[in-house]
């Protein structure tokens, strides 16, 4: 069965992940794990935008240099909100790759 155009490039994502070669039971692990680091990026994230004086009280209270810290602050923000997006990527192109195997448009060798 061939894939359509938008499953083509679903497939092209999958592969810069190298899902394209992980074992049935390594995709499960993976998903799980993937999916389990959700919520606590998510209160890190909530965190970071709902409570950003609290943060910079941390980081004050750690002597993290007061003229740095509204640029840590940012920075951090910033990771988080590209952490989750990358999560959230990677479980979803995990579920389209157990998906296409188990619909039969793909066919794989597996090598771990």
């Amino acid at each position: 069965m061939a894939l359509t155009s938008a499953e083509k490039i679903i497939d092209d994502k999958i592969h810069e992940q190298s899902l394209h070669i992980r074992f049935d039971k390594q995709l499960v692990e993976m998903a799980a794990s993937h999916a389990a680091k959700l919520p606590h990026v998510e209160e890190d994230l909530d965190k970071l935008t709902n409570f950003k004086d609290a943060v910079r009280w941390e980081l004050k209270e750690s002597e993290f240099p007061a003229d740095e810290i509204e640029a840590e602050v940012i920075s951090q923000l910033s990771f988080y909100q590209e952490k989750k997006v990358k999560l959230e990527e990677v479980v979803s192109l995990i579920e389209s790759e157990q998906e296409f195997r188990r619909d039969g448009k793909v066919t794989r060798t597996p090598t771990g």
